[in-house]
């Protein structure tokens, strides 16, 4: 039903990181979730991001081999060591329209790239997905050590 991660053996003939590889080059769209750590984990803001008349359908999910700095008030995902875990929520994007809205949100900044991943989601299951990425180097200097949390944003979007 979705696209699952390639095998090793296809690793081993690119020589590429498995993460790096995941491109779909269909012609037609196939749904794939994406996950979110940020904002977007706000049913609310994916709700506006994506132009949706209903609240969206999330799963609390993880991917392994990230951390994040902050960037401002958002954070921005970076990779870290094997263990390392970045919590947040997995939402399956089921049209062209939606992925290009996300797209456009995170890419508009130049910020952020797109990257493939393994999701594992809270009951055991996992399967590759997408995520957005700081583009930059680790160092960057507009970086910060820091946390993002989602009840304070919350509370901050409902005092503007």
């Amino acid at each position: 039903m979705y696209r699952d991660e390639p095998s090793s053996m296809v690793y081993k003939f690119l020589n590429v990181r498995n993460e790096d590889i995941f491109v779909d080059y269909t012609p037609t769209f196939r749904p794939k979730f994406y996950f979110f750590y940020g904002p977007l984990m706000d049913p609310d803001q994916l709700m506006r991001v994506l132009h949706l008349d209903e609240r969206p359908v999330t799963h609390l999910a993880s991917i392994e081999a990230y951390s994040y700095k902050m960037w401002g008030p958002y954070p921005a995902l970076i990779d870290a060591e094997q263990g390392s875990v970045v919590r947040g929520v997995a939402f399956e994007v089921t049209s062209k329209e939606m992925e290009t809205r996300l797209e456009e949100e995170y890419q508009q900044t130049e910020k952020y790239r797109m990257r493939g991943t393994r999701i594992y989601f809270e009951n055991g299951d996992s399967l590759f997905g997408l995520t957005f990425m700081w583009k930059g180097s680790e160092d960057d200097p507009e970086l910060r050590e820091g946390s993002f949390d989602l009840g304070e944003w919350q509370s901050q979007r409902a005092v503007e």
